[in-house]
């Protein structure tokens, strides 16, 4: 039998978090939401290759101007999230023909949503996770690949190292109406962390049949609306630092990096479906180089998210 205080640390943490959420669950059910990302609807495979996400938020305090206000209401989402990272050319280990470093990021995230009005709102969240190994992207991969797509094994070459990261994330949203049910949506987001550190921007258009749309990445903020609805923006961001591609700033142990490009954009269309009960949401987003070797300029995946409300 193995003791609690034998075991790793990222598992202890996971017990921790899995124990926890258990409490959250029974204290207050709102919603529950999966969140896939993934390139192989285009037909490639490279680059920010795949992501899932597995999210679960609650209501913290009531609504004091009616139901159809936000003011002052407080939202806690927590997130389970993997995402994977590969080079163009998956099955080589020559590391002259590799354009982009294998890697896998999984984590564990708290965040807090706080309305300031139907208008404004700003989040913050605290990130913990691994890379390397722990991170299971290498094992996941390959088990899809061989077993689904029957695809030759992925090599996973020097592939970026085991470590443990800590990543603050902080966002300011606001959206303006232009006419009804035509909004113009920003959110400003920074990030401090070992795993990455960025500065940025997101900016777009929404317009459909919803009163609200979940614009800070809060399905409840959704619920009770039913109709189809469409967003158009751009996502503008400055990297300061990022680990998957460079490596870690305090220690030499990826045996394969590269330099990171500090400037990076992207282009995004989405349209989402909303009931009582559900939110489906489809987003694809066109981005640059995430550093000057890869061998395409651009990168296009897209994101699917259904959310229940609980």
């Amino acid at each position: 039998m193995i003791l609690y205080n034998e075991m790793p640390i990222l598992k202890k943490i996971s017990i921790c978090i899995f124990l926890l959420g258990c409490f959250q669950i029974i204290y207050g059910q709102k919603f529950i939401k999966l969140s896939v990302d993934n390139d192989l609807y285009f037909l490639t495979d490279r680059y920010y290759s795949s992501g899932i996400f597995i999210s679960y938020g609650y209501q913290k305090n009531k609504q004091i101007d009616g139901i159809d206000s936000l003011d002052n209401s407080s939202n806690i989402h927590w997130h389970l999230g993997q995402e994977v990272y590969t080079p163009a050319r998956l099955q080589t280990r020559d590391l002259s023909e590799i354009d982009y470093p294998f890697g896998g990021w999984l984590f564990i995230e708290r965040e807090v949503h706080k309305y300031l009005n139907n208008n404004t709102a700003y989040a913050w969240g605290v990130q913990i996770g691994t890379t390397g190994e722990e991170s299971l992207a290498p094992w996941m991969q390959n088990f899809y690949h061989i077993n689904f797509l029957k695809l030759p094994r992925v090599t996973w070459e020097s592939a970026i190292p085991q470590e443990i990261h800590l990543n603050l994330n902080i966002n300011m949203k606001k959206r303006i109406m232009i006419e009804e049910k035509f909004y113009f949506l920003s959110d400003f987001f920074s990030t401090v962390g070992t795993q990455k550190t960025t500065i940025g921007a997101q900016f777009g258009f929404f317009m459909g049949e919803t009163k609200r749309f979940s614009f800070t990445g809060n399905p409840l903020e959704s619920k009770g609306d039913d109709g189809l609805s469409f967003y158009i923006g751009s996502r503008q961001e400055y990297r300061f630092h990022d680990y998957m591609i460079s490596g870690s700033l305090f220690n030499e142990k990826a045996t394969f990096t590269l330099p990171s490009r500090k400037y990076r954009n992207s282009f995004e269309f989405g349209a989402s479906f909303n009931t009582d009960e559900w939110e489906i949401l489809a987003l694809i987003s066109n981005t640059s180089r995430d550093n000057e070797e890869q061998l395409f300029f651009r990168h296009t995946f897209l994101n699917i998210s259904i959310s229940k409300y609980l």
